[in-house]
């Protein structure tokens, strides 16, 4: 997942994890928390994504779902059964 690495890669430039020369303030805090972060970055993240997308793919295939019955129904109602089965 191209995007996925993308927004990981983004992070860690944002965290600057990989410079140690930052030893002050919130740097110091994130380079104490450097293994939660990366755990973050490369485990939760994508399993998160994932999770999102895949509930996001469901919601999309009801909505489709409840499409498609509509016009089946419109379809029956404007042109009878009959026509439609011949279709």
């Amino acid at each position: 997942m191209k995007s996925l690495e993308k927004l990981q890669e983004l992070l860690r430039d944002l965290f600057q994890l990989d410079l140690a020369d930052l030893d002050f303030g919130m740097y110091r805090l994130l380079h104490l928390k450097r293994h939660e972060l990366e755990a973050f970055l490369n485990d939760q993240l994508p399993r998160r994504v994932r999770e999102a997308f895949q509930s996001m793919a469901g919601q999309e295939s009801i909505d489709l779902e409840k499409n498609l019955s509509e016009l089946q129904d419109k379809l029956r109602d404007n042109l009878g059964e009959a026509e439609v089965l011949a279709l």
